[in-house]
């Protein structure tokens, strides 16, 4: 049976995320107000941790990624693992692929790549279509990216890059997912 997440009460959030001019102070309370209203709605998680990491508090941004991502193993999936299958088409599933994926970039920021990679490619397993764009991400790290954001910054086309280097990986062991997302074009 496919995971979808409960329904949450998340107006008050994205009315938060409407208001301007607000300070990175006022943000930052906020979102500790919402992670304590609901501990189990991951989006708050995310923006607070880009919080800290964009003032270079690394270790804040990433314990707050960290402590997310054991919410979301301990207390969100059944079997305390993260399942073979979910449904990013599912709107409820949205925020823990979000957090999933920001978890992984941030191991891989902190140099723990092995992890990071092994979560993207989870990521990829769980919803082979891919809308978050974990394949990039997981090739990025084999080709020298310092991380996801880097990455994008530097790349003009990422599925022009994408495409390029899939021949490279396609017969690597641990590489089979590749094969999926090559193009018609350049199968021979």
């Amino acid at each position: 049976m496919e995971f979808i997440d409960k329904i949450r009460e998340i107006e008050e959030y994205y009315d938060f995320l409407d208001m301007d001019n607000l300070t990175i102070t006022t943000k930052k309370y906020f979102l500790k107000y919402y992670i304590c209203k609901d501990k189990y709605f991951f989006e708050p998680y995310i923006l607070l941790s880009q919080i800290y990491f964009s003032e270079d508090k690394i270790d804040h941004g990433f314990q707050i990624l960290h402590i997310a991502y054991k919410r979301v193993i301990k207390d969100i999936f059944p079997n305390k693992k993260l399942p073979n299958t979910m449904n990013w088409y599912e709107i409820n599933n949205r925020h823990i692929f979000r957090l999933l994926y920001n978890y992984a970039n941030a191991l891989w920021f902190i140099g723990l790549k092995n992890k990071a990679d092994n979560l993207f490619k989870h990521l990829i397993k769980m919803h082979p279509d891919d809308n978050i764009g974990a394949r990039y991400s997981a090739l990025g790290i084999h080709e020298g990216f310092g991380e996801t954001y880097s990455m994008w910054n530097e790349l003009n086309d990422v599925e022009k890059w994408f495409q390029s280097i899939l021949p490279k990986y396609e017969k690597k062991k641990g590489f089979a997912w590749v094969k999926k997302y090559k193009r018609i074009e350049q199968c021979k």
